[in-house]
């Protein structure tokens, strides 16, 4: 196939530019690229085509697009309430099939081609969004979400079915399988809901397979507290690190709420920060400073997290994060400004609270 238009292509360091040219796909891969005009018939395109790669959505759950919007309630009571009884619902298989099938067609309707997903607790609907994923032709990491503790009864399942379900699943779609372009993602939902028992022991499976590992971190200030109650005061980022979770192929979503030390580690252990601008904002949950990550060595990437998030367009959540940084420029934190004052104790990030009189 011979696509032609305004191709967006990379200059020097993190620009891009637009450019006329064409550029051949053979066997599902770009086999060719040029600027100026095709000298080949063109299938697809013109000269009012604009022309990108497809774009990656790091951070989003399959089952709460139909929450997006679900308004006026902090995160765990958000949770509760809205989120957890829309989970249920993939209870049933089929209705999960037809659910990412729609999914889907939302994603490439926006110029999403890959993705990283949470599915929920149940593994026949978790082998179902796959295996549609699968037939698609998207490039995505699924996982099935795990919950053995201190969640609603209907979501909660025995550690040892889940660590046997997780078998299953790296088994059917191993990480970095040439065959297939869907893989398996070890998904802890977040500390509180995990035992030791569980996280370890998913964490021992990722390192074996060389699976993806994808959790929430430091989301709110509520959900940090609540960790380290349950941790004997150990700060959230030390948890994942205790148990074997972070590595340069895990995924955290949120970091907001990131002390110096906490920070330090992720940055040692190569981890990724999923930042998730609109949900952040939609939950009150605070304002990720993603240049002074990035300034730190962190690495980060960019999530819808519908559905707490409510766009599924990537460049409008990219430029929600423009916005966010701009926030915190004007307003200059002073958590900001402080920059690990009182010896680290201080969470950077922060609500949303503006500080006129500065």
């Amino acid at each position: 196939m011979i696509i032609a238009g305004q191709l967006l292509l990379p200059t020097s360091g993190s620009r891009a530019e637009l450019a006329a040219g064409w550029l051949c796909i053979a066997a599902g891969r770009i086999a060719e690229l040029a600027r100026g005009a095709c000298p080949h018939a063109v299938d697809l395109g013109g000269d009012d085509y604009f022309i990108t790669p497809g774009f990656i959505d790091a951070h989003v759950h399959l089952p709460q697009f139909d929450g997006i919007g679900c308004d006026g309630l902090p995160l765990l009571e958000w949770l509760n309430t809205r989120i957890y009884p829309m989970e249920r619902r993939w209870e049933d298989s089929s209705y999960a099939a037809s659910m990412t099938q729609r999914v889907l067609r939302q994603f490439l309707s926006h110029g999403t081609t890959s993705f990283c997903a949470y599915s929920t607790v149940h593994h026949q609907a978790t082998v179902a969004a796959m295996e549609v994923t699968r037939q698609r032709g998207l490039r995505a990491c699924i996982g099935q979400t795990l919950i053995d503790r201190l969640s609603p009864e209907y979501l909660t399942r025995p550690t040892q079915q889940q660590l046997d379900e997780v078998r299953l699943l790296l088994e059917r779609f191993p990480p970095l399988g040439e065959s297939s372009r869907v893989e398996f993602g070890v998904t802890p939902r977040f500390a509180a809901s995990c035992t030791p028992e569980l996280m370890q022991e998913v964490a021992r499976m990722a390192r074996s397979t060389g699976a993806i590992v994808q959790t929430h971190l430091a989301e709110t200030t509520a959900e940090c507290e609540w960790v380290e109650s349950l941790f004997d005061g150990k700060l959230y980022t030390d948890v994942y690190h205790s148990m074997g979770l972070l590595g340069k192929r895990t995924l955290l979503g949120h970091g907001i709420h990131l002390r110096d030390e906490e920070r330090q580690v992720i940055r040692r252990t190569g981890s990724i920060i999923a930042h998730c601008p609109n949900a952040n904002v939609f939950l009150q949950s605070g304002v990720m400073p993603r240049w002074l990550w990035r300034e730190e060595g962190l690495r980060v990437s960019l999530g819808s997290d519908i559905g707490a998030g409510f766009e599924v367009a990537m460049p409008r959540v990219a430029r929600a994060m423009i916005d966010a940084a701009k926030y915190l420029r004007f307003s200059m934190a002073p958590s900001l400004s402080g920059r690990g004052q009182g010896g680290g104790k201080v969470r950077t990030g922060g609500p949303l609270t503006p500080t006129l009189s500065q």
